[in-house]
């Protein structure tokens, strides 16, 4: 005969049912969206997929294994998971990319196979796909690049075939796509390049026949498109890169003949534009990978004797400064994919001992350090692809046993765990690409068996 259950006992079975119920509800919700190509082929592209928000829906390319790379739509279910339109029809691919919004319409260029890869446009309907114009006409292609807003006009590369590739523009219709200007004469390329808005204005990089690659500014006008300043004087190419806005400046990397390659600062005048400082005096510093932080920009360069490490910036001299030498003496550390998160960037680095592993910073030496050993030992884990959900930070690493798969983190060594197994056993599910929508985060993944497709993940 079985005794009766106390009351105490009975409350204990209550609270660890409870409890249990709480676990169950706070497990996050991992589901396959949809597998696009059926199978076990791809219907995302593992090398690159471009998620953009347009409405209620994501836009994406992808091809379900008839049709090819093609303009696809998602609300986040399987049913509203689709193709917007076959632009390049049957199966050849469109190659739909450099996605931008403007006026509650995306922007992006696509090659149908008959005029070339050319500037579209559409509202997420197949009625609303269409292209805006033939810039290079007939089959050859404009190849319109780098789209980027500025105010109610998208500013551009293209080339017509004629001028080669230079700065157009459009608002959205046929006759509101122009080149801007002919910053490179004739048939030879100016290539603009690395956009980056300041005020009205944006910054770029561009070839210029005496001037060679300089820095350059536009306010969408031709008159208002011009050198801001020749940084290596005479024929050297200056090659502005990594242009980053930090308040009412932009930082950038740049080459001259007598500093080599370090760190600039501009307003968006020649008078404003300046050296910042010589962090590896004699040689290169190579500044790389800028990104902003607070009052501060973060970055890694190269000061020979103590290698590729973390620096911090706020555009002056004295406020230019290592942060840590991570992996101490001449060994690099190579910190880089960083990400913001709670008055912290987070990012991978390799300190000599460890691999490349979860580091975290709050720009001080003292509050640089490792979260985890994610892959233990001298092995790395590679942390990359980070995004925000909630309070944690998801993100792909390799832990080197169940291969590159989706793991969290709090920003703390406990906190930092793999959510899921998405390829079970040593497979890479390689997820990435995480795009909010509605509540959740939208993602590809390969799960070993369906290729790599479209999931999506919450609290």
């Amino acid at each position: 005969m079985s005794r009766p259950r106390t009351a105490a006992a009975t409350a204990l079975v209550l609270v660890s049912l409870l409890a249990l119920g709480a676990v169950a509800a706070a497990a996050p919700q991992i589901k396959r969206v949809k597998d696009i190509s059926p199978g076990p082929s791809s219907g995302l592209n593992d090398e690159g997929v471009e998620f953009t928000r347009l409405g209620p829906w994501l836009l994406f390319a992808a091809g379900d294994g008839v049709r090819g790379l093609e303009l696809w739509r998602t609300d986040g279910t399987r049913k509203g998971t689709k193709r917007v339109k076959d632009i390049n029809p049957g199966p050849g691919h469109s190659f739909p990319r450099d996605f931008v919004t403007l006026g509650g319409r995306l922007f992006f260029h696509a090659d149908d196979d008959t005029r070339g890869s050319e500037l579209w446009r559409t509202d997420g309907t197949r009625k609303g796909t269409k292209r805006v114009k033939d810039i290079n006409p007939g089959p050859g292609d404009s190849g319109p690049q780098r789209l980027t807003r500025l105010g109610d006009l998208i500013l551009f590369s293209a080339n017509d075939g004629a001028r080669g590739d230079e700065l157009w523009r459009t608002d959205g219709t046929t006759r509101g796509t122009r080149r801007v200007k002919d910053i490179n004469p004739g048939a030879a390329h100016s290539s603009p390049a690395n956009f980056v808005r300041l005020g009205k204005a944006l910054l770029f990089s561009a070839t210029h026949p005496t001037l060679s690659r300089e820095l350059w500014r536009t306010d969408g006008t031709r008159k208002g498109t011009k050198l801001v300043k020749d940084v290596r004087a005479g024929p050297g190419d200056a090659t502005p890169d990594d242009l980053t806005r930090l308040g009412a400046r932009v930082l950038f990397s740049a080459t001259h003949d007598v500093t080599g390659r370090e760190l600039w600062r501009t307003d968006g005048t020649r008078k404003g534009t300046r050296f910042v400082k010589d962090i590896s005096p004699g040689g290169d510093s190579f500044p790389d990978d800028l990104t902003r932080f607070g009052d501060m920009v973060l970055l890694h360069a190269d000061v020979g004797p103590s290698g590729r490490e973390l620096w911090r910036t706020d555009g002056t001299l004295k406020g230019t400064r290592r942060v840590k030498d991570i992996n101490p003496g001449p060994g690099d550390s190579d910190p880089g994919d960083f990400a913001r998160f709670r008055r912290r960037i987070l990012f991978q680095a390799n300190d000599g001992t460890r691999g490349s592993e979860l580091w975290r910073t709050d720009g001080t030496t003292k509050g640089t350090r490792r979260v985890k050993d994610i892959n233990p030992g001298p092995g790395s884990s590679t942390p990359d692809k980070f995004a925000r959900l909630e309070d944690w930070l998801v993100f792909e690493a390799d832990d080197g046993i169940r291969g590159a798969e989706l793991w969290r983190t709090d920003g703390t060594p406990k906190g930092t765990r793999r959510l899921r197994d998405l390829n079970p056993g040593p497979g890479d599910a390689y997820p990435g690409y995480f795009t909010p929508l509605g509540g959740w985060l939208v993602f590809g993944a390969n799960n070993g068996s369906a290729g790599y497709e479209l999931w999506k993940l919450r609290r």
